[in-house]
């Protein structure tokens, strides 16, 4: 009898072949989680609110990832028009719209901007930077650094044309006609506002205006509003989630109303409102630079 044969076998038996070793060495392993471990995992999904005591489930964090955010840094520029929304917040349910909230990005605003335009004593107490969003919370207008303002599950940059030109079948809006007429009445028609009279009276006569110049105009309305905020009434109801919008419409009273952005009725729960919700932007006849919605 052979013995060479007992022998070849034995050694192909103890031996695996390279391929099952390789297929063995790529195969996940599994580590099995104890009770504890497994619990710890909900827990990092738990969110605790001190006061009033409450926490919420969240299973994920914010939608917008690295990559998306980097993407928006590369396509923003001063003068956009930038919308959000959040998951998982009661609102986004209750105003049935996709987003929730508006911002107007500014770009650079330093101190000596603060001081020397919107006449801010002590411009350390806002948010200063390279890249800087105005919009509206509960306590008032804000500013913003954009990577914050990106903490979101949604976003979208909406954009105005870079040459600004009267488009057929458009109108200024009664309300912006008062707000001016109502200024020349009180010989306040000066600054910002003479130079904002001869926008709408070059769009009147057919005139293209380029963007970028319009925009210093712009930048100046919303660094005022921090310092002393607009009275008169644009035809909005009082509505605070959506009051960054008329925040907007108030910097861009000038050009807005020409892209079909202007206050309309809109019912919340069950209750009609005169406002302009975020979606109009959307709407609106401007371009969508770029828009994520998870």
């Amino acid at each position: 009898m052979d013995m060479n044969f007992f022998k070849r076998k034995t050694k192909e038996t103890e031996e695996p072949k390279e391929e099952q070793v390789k297929q063995e060495q790529e195969m996940p392993v599994k580590v099995k989680k104890d009770g504890l471990s497994h619990l710890f995992q909900h827990f990092t999904n738990l969110r605790l609110s001190p006061i009033p005591f409450f926490i919420n489930y969240i299973p994920r964090g914010q939608g917008l990832t690295g990559q998306h955010i980097r993407e928006i840094l590369k396509l923003i520029r001063p003068g956009d028009i930038v919308v959000r929304s959040h998951n998982y917040y009661l609102d986004s349910h209750l105003l049935s719209s996709t987003f929730q909230e508006a911002g107007f990005y500014l770009g650079e605003v330093n101190e000596t901007h603060l001081k020397q335009i919107a006449q801010i004593e002590d411009p350390k107490k806002y948010t200063t930077g390279k890249q800087i969003i105005i919009h509206t919370t509960s306590q008032g207008h804000q500013l913003t650094d954009l990577l914050d303002f990106c903490r979101c599950d949604g976003l979208a940059i909406m954009r105005f044309p870079k040459q600004i030109k009267l488009i057929k079948g458009q109108e200024i809006p009664e309300s912006v006609n008062n707000y001016f007429n109502e200024l020349a009445q009180n010989k306040a028609l000066e600054g910002t506002a003479k130079i904002e009279k001869g926008v709408l009276n070059l769009l009147l006569q057919d005139k293209a205006i380029e963007f970028s110049k319009l925009f210093k105009i712009f930048y100046t309305l919303a660094l005022s509003e921090l310092h002393q905020p607009h009275e008169f009434n644009f035809g909005f109801d009082n509505f605070q989630p959506f009051a960054t919008s008329e925040l907007i419409y108030f910097i861009t009273k000038t050009i807005c109303w020409n892209y079909d952005i202007a206050p309309h009725s809109k019912k919340i729960l069950f209750k009609p409102y005169q406002v302009i919700e975020p979606d109009m932007f959307i709407n609106a006849n401007l371009e969508e630079v770029w828009k994520v919605v998870l």
